[in-house]
């Protein structure tokens, strides 16, 4: 058996230090496997996806709810996810409720920015955020996010919570309102 060889059999055992050299290279090769794959897979699907459009253009008209979730129920299945993709073909925005949901729910996020987003989204570490709809960049992001530690991505999902609590509640919406809204009629604001 060449060296080669046992570098392709290589599987990491209990007997040797945690994360040296070479258990970093192993995983490093099996993630960027795994990055592939997955870019491959997403550009499959949006080729079928688009393919299926092209055949049955009535589809949408066939696609049916299933019914509503209460709220309750909806948190206990975000709270569950390991990580939210949300790409919107015109950006994430504050306009977005799956998102603002994701986050509430310490969930980390994984989306794209875009003509109707504002500009705290591209600053804020609270989310992953690429340029543009671009499948193969959100698949990246993905395995970016999926590669941290389960404590950073813990981490990633409460600042993402602290960006919707200090931006995005309703008692924020309002307080901002009241501070820059429009000034009442016979009113001084200063």
């Amino acid at each position: 058996m060449t060296t080669r060889d046992k570098e392709k059999t290589y599987r990491p055992t209990d007997r040797e230090p945690f994360m040296n050299e070479r258990q970093r290279e192993y995983f490093r090769t099996k993630l960027l496997a795994w990055k592939d794959e997955i870019l491959k897979e997403a550009q499959e699907t949006l080729q079928h996806l688009q393919d299926e459009n092209q055949n049955h253009p009535d589809l949408a008209d066939r696609v049916a709810g299933t019914g509503e979730l209460p709220p309750v129920e909806v948190a206990a299945h975000l709270r569950a996810c390991d990580l939210l993709l949300q790409p919107y073909p015109d950006g994430v925005s504050s306009r977005r409720t799956s998102v603002m949901a994701g986050l509430a729910n310490r969930v980390p996020v994984v989306t794209n920015l875009g003509t109707l987003s504002e500009s705290l989204w591209a600053a804020s570490s609270g989310v992953a955020v690429v340029r543009g709809p671009d499948p193969a960049a959100l698949a990246a992001a993905v395995v970016e996010v999926f590669a941290l530690s389960p404590e950073n991505r813990l981490a990633l999902g409460a600042r993402g919570a602290a960006l919707y609590f200090s931006e995005f509640t309703l008692e924020r919406t309002i307080e901002r309102l009241r501070d820059h809204g429009p000034t009442p009629v016979g009113t001084n604001r200063r």
